[in-house]
């Protein structure tokens, strides 16, 4: 599943958490760690020097450290350091990945807030935004919570798209490497009119029952049918009504998720804008980590499996 992970780090507390997550799950599916610090922009004329490389790579290994309380603990990791000079954060951690080939980027989520987060942008979101691989989302307050556990079960977000077949066996395989179950939600909008597809099984339309009734049981079955589809086990078939965003995010809380998978559609622009993005929004205000499977990441997993299939 995952042989390459990439830690994208900046030396501060608000990294610890990835770092954690990120080593863990290497050390748990025999992955290889790399680890990227990206010098800001405004730095890159002084930065491209063997010595300042070094010293990066230096404290690099002090806070690996530091942050998993061994003194030996970068020694028996032995994580690859990339360091990147001159380009803005977020896009110099999506070019490492491409070309290293990494299969999931792992990177922390600082909580500004208010003025201080419009000033200084997310690099989460523009890495989730640029990435064509999966993306860990890690919270600074993830702390007890920063990865799947028998008790932190791992909470997949279907909207029965293209999106839904990998989101749960990608699910699939971090509950196998973490020992958690998983546990399907399907948020049903509110006020939504027109027929409701559920994975192609039937139609809201088709049932002609009263919403509360027929939009879950319909959306139960589909869940069902899903997790019979991708091979994997589930412990809860949920349905929720609402605004997905703020559900997913209540739900995660309120089931103590250790983590919440979904896709992102990948909308740019104005597009984005207006209609936002739930993948970017649950990764911007959950208080456990989130995987977010972009659009590209579906397409090269179904061109993958298609190539296996037909050798």
């Amino acid at each position: 599943m995952l042989r390459s992970i990439l830690c994208a780090l900046d030396h501060s507390d608000a990294s610890a958490p990835a770092l954690t997550t990120a080593a863990d799950l290497a050390e748990r599916v025999h992955a290889s760690l790399h680890l990227v610090y990206v010098d800001p922009l405004f730095r890159a004329r002084l930065a491209k020097t063997s010595s300042s490389d070094h010293r990066l790579r230096t404290r690099t290994a002090t806070f690996v450290n530091d942050v998993l309380g061994s003194a030996d603990a970068f020694d028996v990791l032995a994580p690859s350091i990339h360091v990147v000079h001159g380009e803005a954060p977020s896009d110099g951690v999506v070019h490492i990945a491409a070309e290293i080939g990494s299969d999931l980027i792992v990177v922390g989520r600082h909580d500004r807030r208010a003025l201080d987060h419009v000033i200084y942008g997310s690099v989460s979101r523009g890495v989730v935004r640029g990435s064509a691989i999966p993306v860990l989302v890690v919270p600074s307050v993830a702390a007890e919570r920063a990865h799947p556990t028998p008790a932190h079960p791992i909470l997949v977000a279907v909207d029965f798209s293209e999106h839904t077949p990998e989101a749960v066996r990608l699910a699939g395989a971090m509950a196998e490497a973490f020992g958690a179950a998983v546990e399907l939600v399907h948020v049903v909008e509110g006020n939504r009119s027109g027929p409701v597809d559920f994975g192609g099984l039937f139609t809201l339309s088709d049932l002609r029952l009263e919403p509360d009734t027929g939009t879950r049981d319909a959306a139960r079955a589909g869940l069902r049918r899903v997790a019979a589809s991708a091979g994997v086990d589930t412990a809860e078939h949920i349905v929720a009504v609402g605004a997905p965003q703020p559900e997913l995010t209540r739900l995660a809380s309120e089931r103590h998720a250790g983590l919440i998978v979904m896709g992102t559609h990948g909308r740019r622009g104005w597009d984005r804008a207006r209609l936002g993005s739930v993948a970017e929004g649950v990764a911007r205000y959950a208080s456990c980590p989130v995987l977010v499977i972009p659009s590209a990441a579906v397409d090269a997993a179904s061109g993958a499996r298609a190539a296996a299939q037909s050798a």
